[in-house]
């Protein structure tokens, strides 16, 4: 993106965005790599870095941890590491270490499910190997402080012993020297010190040449001199050649060790790379989730579309004060794609113009926004800002001719890929001229197609803008009871300055604001007394029609509710017509039982054809209620369909059926329906919405309580299985009732195989019914653990 002039984007203050996403950062590779973010142009590369920046703000928003700490620069041991032959100290070998640890904490991450969660952010490391290989080469070598271990090698390992050995055997020589010459009062009073790395007699001077053996130094006194007893001297020279003979050995493991490395080095510095690189947009995420913010839509057309945005800086800066910032809308694009916004001083106006500059270039380097992510911003090839006092000494130029320089400069450049900021428009010079001038240049940028954000206190350019296609008034509401700003944007009026009424609550002598009033003209005041009366009206009839529209919404819950309630009692009567022919049904059934009795004493008596006749007359009278109750039913389930918008996935029960299934497929006005194991097309009339199903014990996945279901909606299925014997005997009795008295033949039973039990009290109950046959089914059907039983 090109800036207007250079210095537009530290006049938006980004450098200090930049300084917010440095601070956020774990390493110093990542906190360097910050100052290299720039707006760029690529439509492509924005998306792609917003979508890796949205993974990391929802990784901390489930305070999810990938770097585990600071990880140093490599540059150096790097450096060091390519040198063939050369021998890196451990303590620096130790920050590549700590580097290739942070990388393999990363891939595993990033190898778990957090892969598919987040899989922008997982592809930057993806075809980057495991460093196991080399955290296995290093930590075999040196410990946590890089120094090589003792045990790092056989020959180590034994000259360790030997050193230990030795320095035990002087110990023991050193004290008994010391108490010989203690005794003697020879030595001063801190006994013994180190001098050229060998142990020696802190010794009274007088006494130095008392002592047989080495003087080595004295104190800058010269009261004590030290002195190595001629007893330690072998033990003292043994030490000091082990030490070397250690030291050798030491260096010759680093050498191994880092020749081991060498061939590494290109992986260990894109392993760095990827690592800062994890680091910046984690930080991205965490500026993000302190802003509160989210990564915008990006068009591929020239657009400003912003939804509650707020200034970054500005809201971070009121959240540590307990202060709260208010949200804009701004919607550009089209017919209008520039916002002339007016409204007294103080009132937000420059501080919303550079929200909108700021906001435009954080999304161009792919930052997240203090804004809503139903946000949604084009791509600007230029960025054009002229704000503040540009007076130039050296170039000559007052304030008013360096503002014209800009804006010969913002012409030249403007194109419809241009967004403007300008503060202030047409201030500095004779209001009339002034006014002129910045009426002819906003033409021209209207014409070029720009896009942007111009504030002003020029009344000529208010009115301009409202007959003017492509530029849209705006103003910040001002309270006039309070005579105090809101910080809140209206688009579509302009919005008056409030001097006269801001000057008279500062308290200057009437006289004075009464002089004013008169050199400002009628003119002026009749367009200033205008808006704000525009303004007044604007409000009243914006609470006007937020009463309106909670009218609306309170009249919308009574005609749902009517309804409802019209419905609910259409349904009341159905089913009261339902209970009445059901009980109707239940004492027909009755006298059906006094007839077979009354049929088989006519048998008994030879009057056959009696008997026939009243059967035939009580069982066409139980087929018409039962079909009554049917169309009942029906007309019922209708209506609670009715109003039903079903969709794949909800919970249902089918007409007559006690079964909770889902919908797996709708088509017209059919519908799939998968309960258990079946799957059936029924039409969605036939639906009535239930609750999410509950887990139901499998083995007794059909059982149902008999007592208490419908008549003329019986179930043919019974599973009696992992009941005990009276259940089951009880349940047995209510479910052949129930198929008796619905005439449904025939029935199945499932009792299992087991012991056998069960089977054998299904057979015994049997024999109390009038059964005409039973049969098991094959077995992929139940087999002998099912019984078939018809009537």
């Amino acid at each position: 993106m090109r800036v207007i002039p250079s210095s537009a984007l530290e006049i938006l203050e980004f450098h200090k965005v930049l300084a917010l996403v440095g601070e956020r950062c774990t390493g110093e590779v990542a906190r360097q790599k910050c100052s290299g973010i720039v707006p760029r142009e690529d439509a492509r590369w924005i998306r792609e870095e917003l979508m890796i920046a949205g993974d990391a703000m929802r990784i901390h928003e489930e305070q999810l941890t990938v770097i585990t700490g600071a990880y140093p620069r490599l540059e150096d041991v790097l450096d060091q590491l390519r040198v063939d032959g050369l021998v890196v100290p451990g303590e620096e070998l130790i920050d590549l270490l700590a580097v290739l640890l942070q990388v393999r904490d990363v891939l595993t991450f990033f190898n778990s499910e957090h892969g598919e969660r987040f899989p922008h952010l997982a592809g930057l490391s993806s075809g980057l190997p495991d460093p196991a290989d080399a955290i296995n080469a290093m930590t075999a070598v040196l410990d946590e402080e890089g120094q090589v271990r003792p045990d790092a090698s056989d020959t180590l390992r034994s000259l360790a012993k030997s050193l230990a050995a030795r320095r035990r055997q002087g110990d023991q020589l050193f004290e008994k020297v010391i108490r010989k010459y203690a005794d003697q009062g020879w030595l001063s009073d801190t006994l013994e010190s180190m001098r050229n790395g060998r142990r020696v007699l802190a010794v009274i001077s007088e006494r130095k040449r008392q002592i047989r053996g080495i003087i080595h130094d004295q104190s800058a006194t010269g009261k004590t001199a030290f002195v190595e007893p001629e007893e330690l001297i072998e033990v003292n020279n043994d030490v000091i050649e082990i030490q070397g003979a250690i030291r050798a050995e030491e260096r010759r493991i680093l050498l191994e060790l880092c020749d081991q490395l060498r061939p590494s080095v290109p992986y260990f510095a894109v392993a760095e790379d990827v690592l800062s690189e994890i680091d910046l947009y984690l930080a991205k995420g965490r500026l993000g989730m302190a802003l509160k913010g989210a990564c915008p839509e990006i068009s591929d057309q020239p657009v400003l579309h912003i939804e509650q945005g707020r200034h970054p800086l500005l809201f971070l800066k009121n959240r540590e004060g307990g202060k709260t910032t208010v949200p804009f809308d701004l919607h550009l694009q089209k017919g209008n794609r520039i916002l002339l916004l007016s409204g007294p001083n103080a009132g937000g106006k420059s501080i919303l113009m550079k929200s909108v500059g700021l906001m435009q270039v954080m999304v161009q380097s792919g930052l997240p926004i203090p804004a809503d992510a139903r946000s949604e911003f084009g791509v600007f090839e230029k960025l054009c800002v002229e704000l503040g006092d540009r007076q130039s000494i050296e170039n000559d130029l007052s304030t008013y001719s360096s503002r014209l320089q800009d804006m010969k400069e913002f012409v030249a450049a403007a194109t419809d890929r241009t967004l403007v900021l300008i503060d202030e428009f047409g201030s500095g010079t004779d209001p009339k001229l002034g006014g002129a001038i910045a009426e002819a240049i906003l033409d021209a940028l209207i014409k070029r197609g720009v896009h942007g954000v111009l504030t002003t206190h020029y009344s000529e350019l208010k009115v301009y803008a409202f007959r003017k296609k492509g530029v849209v008034n705006g103003a910040m509401v001002f309270d006039q009871e309070s005579m105090a700003p809101s910080y809140q944007l209206r688009v579509g009026v302009p919005g008056s300055s409030f001097a006269f009424e801001i000057a008279e609550r500062t308290g200057l002598p009437k006289e004075v604001l009464g002089y004013a009033r008169k050199r400002a003209g009628k003119q002026t005041r009749a367009l200033e007394d205008l808006l704000i009366d525009l303004e007044r009206q604007k409000h009243a009839l914006s609470e006007k029609l937020k009463a309106v529209r909670e009218q609306e919404r309170n009249l919308d819950k009574l005609v749902r509710n009517y309804e409802r309630l019209q419905q609910d009692l259409t349904a009341q009567r159905k089913k009261f017509r339902l209970e009445q022919k059901e009980r109707d049904y239940q004492h027909i059934s009755q006298l059906n039982r006094e007839l077979e009795k009354s049929v088989r004493a006519i048998r008994e008596s030879h009057n056959l054809e009696a008997a026939q006749k009243e059967l035939h007359r009580i069982k066409k009278a139980r087929e018409e209620v039962r079909q009554e109750i049917g169309e009942i039913n029906a007309a019922l389930a209708q209506e609670r369909s009715a109003n039903v918008a079903w969709r794949v996935g909800d919970f249902v029960k089918v007409q007559n059926g006690l079964h909770t299934g889902q919908i797996e497929r709708l088509e017209k006005n059919q519908a799939t329906v998968i309960i258990g194991q079946l799957r059936m097309n029924v039409p969605v009339t036939d639906l009535t919405p239930a609750g999410d199903p509950l887990e139901i014990n499998p083995r007794a996945s059909v059982q149902h309580d008999l007592a208490r279901e419908p008549v003329g909606q019986f179930n043919p299925l019974l599973d009696i299985r992992g009941l005990r014997a009276d259940e089951a005997g009880e349940l047995l009795e209510k479910f052949l009732d129930g198929a008796l008295m619905s005439n449904t033949s025939p029935v199945r039973i499932i009792h299992g195989k087991g012991t056998g039990a069960l089977r054998r009290l299904v057979v015994d109950k049997l024999k109390e019914y009038p059964v005409v046959e039973t049969r098991h089914p094959e077995d992929q059907a139940g087999g002998s653990g099912t019984t078939i039983v018809e009537f």
